[in-house]
């Protein structure tokens, strides 16, 4: 399940922050205040600040070697307000900066680790909050390092409030919310003052969204919930992917539910008798499938975290879109209802088996150095039954992606022990993408690529089902979305001279696998005729766009989707735009003409 990793974290809260009043806040939108202490053991390394206007800009997040995604890796916080800036203390850049993520690399970089860096906010006046706690959004990846949240009063000792305990490797979710009681030592108290530390060598600590808040008496939040019962290392699980859960399961494979969430208590008090209801809906009929309620109820101490059961079900073979209601039920009345619920949808389909949202959310980037090496991109799919065969594979390709380029599907079964063990059973022939089956961001379109004859699954294993180019990264950008579970979504990279690099991946590729043949081919598409072209590549002060057909609007967003800025068109078929004020970086054209949309990579140095 998600939220395993994300558990092992004291204190913390995964879920919509309570409504409580707000005591004091900073989102960062104008930097670091000056007033706060920025300080480093070293004197080099500091917590830096990204915002709209700041080089790197808040479209990056670590700038070290170590980003999949390459050197400026865009995989940022995802707070409420990161549109506007967070902050970050990027220890592998600072260790880092250049040479690839491996122990001949550290220590390379201005201002080697290991750190032990803190930032110390202004003091706080708490006086008449009876029940403060603070709540912040993070995103932290650890390597050999620990981040801790400290608290003195009144200028005295520094008190540990929480401290992050994630294995080595492993990050947390790029929305963690976090919640910590400043206990009744801060209560009414004139001089509070609160400092982020972290402490050892690589990867990276953001975050953003900072509140003291003073908290209800009774008030529980419901997050986190799943239908699935995946856990990778559980020893009932010969796979390691069993009881994965998927956005849509074929009908022949309708799934048992296993209904689970995380409580969690944001309130002063205990909460007591603490249960979870879940309701099965079909939404188009609205007819109830079954509702269930756990069978023992819990103590839940203040702001402390459990899971949740409801029993099981096993859903009918009937083609359909179901909803998931989860409610959370204890003993006294919650001060705001609203976030005792969670809804939850899944499809069950004719043949197709998917992992994914439906929407092109991200992208997949190149790695540096391997922009232009043949690649396969891919996630796995659990078969639980016998008689079951894959007919094709279907692919989300995103903005940037280049035309004319090619691509092709293969289907390996799948082992892991410690290390991703693949056997090819199935290939298509590689087919060219067209113009417009590209998806610019929160499109759905799919590209379906079809075996030539239909290939037996057996009972009980795992499949990888995989998108490849031989043109490589840069040309082929493959849509994401949602987070992958572990060691569930994988890129392979390919050199020509052998030596496959394979790396797990966080979010999930836009990739699925249908067990019939209704599914439509690509090749019963067709191409677009809008013709779009943009120079200089790369840009540095302005940008020509030209097109056959007469330009409405144009809009430019980075890799992560954001917009960037955007215009109406001059209704001719060229047009000058200044892109100076862009930072560094790649980013993505979306041209409409009165023919049709045209997305258009471009690099900004």
């Amino acid at each position: 399940m998600k939220w395993n990793i994300l558990a092992l974290l004291m204190g913390l809260s995964m879920t919509a922050f309570s409504q409580q009043s707000i005591v004091w806040s900073e989102d960062f939108s104008n930097g670091i205040p000056s007033s706060w202490i920025n300080q480093e053991s070293g004197g080099v390394a500091v917590w830096e600040y990204r915002g709209t206007s700041t080089n790197p800009s808040n479209a990056v997040g670590s700038q070290s070697s170590c980003a999949l995604g390459g050197t400026s890796d865009p995989d940022v916080i995802e707070s409420e307000t990161s549109d506007y800036g967070f902050i970050i203390f990027d220890s592998a850049n600072w260790d880092n900066p250049d040479l690839p993520c491996n122990l001949n690399g550290f220590g390379t970089g201005t201002a080697p680790g290991p750190h032990v860096a803190s930032l110390t906010v202004s003091s706080i006046n708490l006086t008449g909050v009876m029940y403060p706690a603070l709540e912040f959004h993070q995103y932290y990846r650890n390597y050999q390092s620990v981040t801790r949240v400290e608290m003195s009063i009144g200028g005295g000792a520094w008190n540990l409030m929480y401290q992050s305990t994630l294995p080595t490797g492993e990050f947390t979710s790029r929305d963690l919310k976090t919640s910590i009681i400043l206990g009744s030592e801060a209560a009414n108290q004139s001089d509070v003052r609160i400092r982020f530390v972290f402490d050892g060598l690589y990867y990276y600590w953001m975050i953003d969204d900072l509140k003291v808040v003073n908290l209800h008496e009774n008030d529980i939040r419901l997050d986190s919930g799943s239908y699935g019962d995946f856990d990778f290392y559980a020893p009932e699980h010969p796979t390691g992917y069993e009881e994965m859960e998927y956005s849509k399961y074929p009908v022949e494979l309708a799934p048992v539910l296993k209904f689970n969430a995380i409580a969690h208590n944001n309130g002063w008090l205990t909460q007591t008798d603490v249960k979870l209801r879940a309701t099965v809906e079909n939404v188009n009929t609205n007819e109830i499938l079954t509702q269930q309620l756990s069978t023992e109820g819990f103590n839940l101490q203040p702001l402390a975290s459990i899971e949740l059961r409801a029993g099981m079900f096993q859903m009918p073979n009937e083609i359909g879109l179901y909803r998931v209601k989860y409610e959370v039920t204890q003993t006294a009345e919650d001060s705001d209802y609203s976030n005792d619920l969670l809804e939850l949808y899944f499809e069950i389909t004719e043949d197709v088996y998917a992992r994914d949202n439906d929407n092109v959310e991200a992208v997949l980037l190149p790695i540096d150095g391997d922009e232009l090496t043949p690649f396969e991109v891919g996630t796995i799919y659990h078969i639980p039954i016998a008689e079951q065969s894959a007919y094709s594979v279907s692919v989300a390709l995103g903005p940037g992606t280049s035309t004319p380029t090619s691509l092709y599907a293969k289907l390996y079964r799948a082992e892991f022990n410690f290390d991703l063990s693949l056997t090819e059973v199935g290939s298509t022939s590689l087919t060219p993408v067209l113009g417009s089956q590209i998806n610019d961001f929160g499109g759905n379109q799919f590209i379906t690529l079809s075996f030539d004859n239909p290939i037996p699954l057996i009972e009980g294993k795992a499949y990888l089902a995989v998108i490849g180019s031989p043109s490589g990264m840069i040309n082929l950008y493959v849509g994401l979305n949602d987070i992958a579970e572990l060691n569930t979504s994988w890129l392979r990279i390919l050199p020509d001279g052998g030596g496959i690099q394979s790396y797990a991946l966080e979010r999930i590729p836009m990739i699925r696998l249908n067990l019939g043949n209704d599914i439509i081919s690509v090749k019963e598409t067709f191409e677009s005729n809008v013709e779009v072209t943009v120079f200089p590549v790369p840009a540095n002060d302005f940008l020509e766009i030209k097109s056959k057909n007469l330009i409405q609007s144009w809009r430019i967003t980075d890799s992560a989707g954001k917009i960037i800025s955007s215009n109406i068109g001059s209704n001719l078929n060229a047009q000058l735009i200044e892109v100076s004020q862009l930072s560094q970086g790649m980013y993505l054209i979306s041209v409409q003409t009165d023919n049709g949309v045209s997305v258009t990579r471009f690099l900004k140095k």
